[in-house]
């Protein structure tokens, strides 16, 4: 049984290189007419495998002033640079990191004699590819093509609304058939989004009221252990009809007598005018 699950897997890894090998030579055997059709080929084979397509590298030559060699990676070929990573200006959030040093690409130059662009350099990629469902959504695939702007400007033109337009051209050239369920997870991921962060506030709003509960603890304590001051009845009489006080009232009424306003009272309240 071992021997014969060892044979299976050497022979689905021959199929699958076998397989590699056959589409490396029927890309490296291609010739296009033109630049922008090399450009079309690999995009419209990006979309097959699950990446997004960007130019690079460019030759020109300066005799004729065209470009001779144009360098098709993968969107995710290199690495962000340092100075965008930590920028000390930053206002907005940075976006996800999406490149990870892919080394896949596709070379087309153009051939001196004839005229006709040639493969001149393939490599595959490093890193998994996205589903063939969710292509479509990479950058370099959500485009259309001059015949479809034709074919929306006629239908503007003749009186249909933007939406009869979409559906029309998703019948015509198809469309993200997961929408729904795509619409559903992100509805779900957001309303959790949301939980956590009312959770996160409730807890924030509880450690607070936990908080003042605790200083004002703190604060009774220590009112408590300070010492009082004496309550006696007696004392209270004896400090109200001291000397002290006696003479700080009398002082009070002579300033008023001498100094009579509108309505010129004595300390009880009779009047003096």
């Amino acid at each position: 049984m071992v021997c014969q699950f060892c044979w299976a897997v050497r022979q689905d890894m021959a199929d699958a290189s076998s397989e590699s090998l056959s589409e490396y030579y029927d890309i490296v055997s291609k010739v296009f007419g033109c630049e922008a059709e090399g450009f079309r080929f690999y995009n419209k084979y990006a979309l097959e495998k699950g990446f997004s397509v960007r130019k690079t590298y460019v030759e020109w030559d300066k005799s004729n002033q065209e470009i001779c060699l144009r360098k098709l990676v993968c969107s995710r070929e290199g690495f962000r640079e340092a100075k965008y990573m930590n920028r000390e200006d930053r206002k907005r959030r940075p976006r996800d990191v999406s490149r990870v040093g892919c080394k896949a690409k596709m070379v087309i130059a153009q051939d001196n004699e004839s005229g006709h662009w040639y493969v001149k350099d393939f490599i595959e990629h490093n890193h998994p590819l996205a589903p063939k469902d969710l292509s479509c959504l990479l950058r370099s695939h959500r485009r259309i093509s001059d015949e479809q702007k034709a074919d929306i400007v006629e239908m503007k033109i003749a009186g249909i609304r933007k939406h009869q337009i979409m559906d029309i051209m998703e019948m015509q050239y198809g469309g993200y058939d997961k929408e729904e369920e795509y619409l559903a997870k992100k509805a779900e991921q957001e309303r959790a989004e949301k939980t956590n962060s009312a959770s996160d506030d409730i807890v924030d709003v509880t450690m607070e009221v936990d908080a003042n509960k605790t200083n004002h603890c703190t604060k009774a304590k220590r009112k408590r252990g300070r010492p009082r001051k004496n309550l006696n009845p007696a004392d209270s009489t004896k400090e109200q009809f001291s000397t002290n006080t006696i003479a700080k009232r009398v002082q009070s009424t002579n300033r008023r007598v001498s100094n009579p306003g509108r309505h010129q009272l004595s300390p009880y309240n009779y009047d003096l005018s």
